[in-house]
């Protein structure tokens, strides 16, 4: 037997009993009667209806009921029914009711944890975009550090190079002043004036003495130098160079 069943069974029972109760009183009053009788009929109408809509048999009682009562338990029973079936409805209704508010409230949690999602990778995209930033301007600054460095160490070198050819120059000047003054060759143009009388030469020289005596002192071999500077009495004539001849020479006819 299904739950329904005796519980419609129970109703009906204790609308009979009540009735019973409430006949049994002297005097019985027609108020409390007519509660309990109509106690009893919708007690029995839903009984009647449990037991067709669970079990599909016929009203029991109908062959004992006049046809006012059996009207009356008729439309009780599909008052019943019909009250079963709204409130069924209803029940449906707020299941599905519910169930949308559930598919509202899972789409708006879903909407949430997408937006908290969304936010949580715009903070780490900013993050990362904050990271990359920090990290160029690290780069930078190393970079200009570094250069920076090279640019003094390449300074300090060109400084350091500056002095080294500094000293350089100062230590060539140095030598150059303590070194004695070149002698200078006298020019081969100069003018050679005439020998003295006593220095005697070739007659051929002579002659060429008279017209140009510079040319023959120039145009004359070390050898013959010598041996004209032997005969003039001039002495280290083996060690003078040409040139230091014709000075000498030129100083012996000039007094």
């Amino acid at each position: 037997m299904s739950k329904k069943i005796k519980t419609a069974l129970r109703d009906l029972i204790d609308a009979l009993e009540k009735h019973a109760a409430v006949t049994a009183e002297r005097p019985t009053s027609s108020k409390r009667a007519g509660r309990a009788t109509a106690k009893v009929r919708s007690a029995a109408a839903s009984y009647t209806a449990i037991v067709a809509a669970k079990t599909g048999q016929p009203n029991p009682f109908v062959d004992f009921l006049d046809d006012e009562t059996v009207a009356s338990l008729r439309a009780e029973r599909d008052a019943v029914a019909r009250k079963h079936d709204d409130k069924r409805s209803a029940s449906g209704e707020t299941g599905r009711g519910e169930r949308a508010d559930e598919k509202k409230s899972d789409s708006k949690k879903s909407d949430g944890k997408k937006s908290d999602s969304k936010k949580s990778d715009g903070k780490k995209s900013d993050s990362k975009k904050s990271d990359s930033k920090k990290s160029d301007a690290k780069k930078s600054d190393d970079e200009k550090s570094d250069k920076k460095k090279s640019d003094e160490k390449s300074k300090k070198s060109d400084e350091k190079r500056s002095g080294a050819d500094s000293d350089s120059g100062a230590t060539s000047a140095a030598a150059s002043k303590s070194l004695p003054p070149a002698v200078s060759s006298p020019p081969s143009s100069l003018f050679v004036p005439p020998l003295p009388h006593a220095v005697t030469v070739d007659e051929g020289v002579a002659d060429d003495t008279e017209t140009d005596p510079a040319r023959d002192l120039t145009a004359m071999t070390l050898v013959q130098l010598r041996e004209l500077a032997r005969e003039a009495g001039l002495s280290g004539v083996s060690r003078a160079t040409k040139a230091t001849l014709i000075d000498h020479l030129h100083q012996g006819a000039t007094r």
